[in-house]
């Protein structure tokens, strides 16, 4: 009869002691999804709500300034990104004239492609940094709301 009681009493406090951790699991979960990004293709979610990025991405880099981390990788990759687009560019501006020019139209196309091969590490930098601008963001909102 003890056994059965003390087995009772043991079974009701295991039990409070689940109720317990996994209400402490549903905040955590819930202080994880309000307070961190997740990127999408045409922007980001927070908070359950989907956000665009917005001209240059600044509703973005609006989220990030509140960490000085996050905004500084934020800002190279801004740089590669520039730098990935001006290369696009000068390759659009090589292919352009290849089609007027009767000589060298074989060297400027090539040249045009060159240019658009080159910014390919470019743009995938800039995504990387992009990323790990998010990240850096979604650690320090953890650790700052001390979940």
């Amino acid at each position: 009869m003890k056994n059965l009681i003390a087995l009772i009493i043991f079974g009701s406090f295991s039990c409070l002691s689940y109720t317990q951790n996994s209400l402490t699991t549903n905040h955590l979960v819930q202080q994880y999804d309000q307070n961190t990004i997740y990127l999408k293709k045409k922007g980001f979610e927070k908070a359950g709500q989907r956000i665009p990025y917005g001209t240059f991405k600044k509703n973005l880099k609006k989220e990030l300034t509140a960490f000085p981390m996050a905004l500084q990788e934020y800002k190279r990759s801004r740089k590669n990104l520039w730098v990935a687009i001006g290369s696009s560019v000068v390759s659009a501006a090589f292919v352009f004239s290849s089609a007027r020019s009767d000589n060298y139209r074989k060297e400027l196309n090539y040249t045009g492609l060159s240019f658009n091969l080159l910014s390919i590490p470019f743009k995938i930098k800039s995504q990387n940094q992009l990323n790990r601008a998010v990240w850096l963001y979604n650690r320090e909102a953890i650790v700052q709301k001390k979940l």
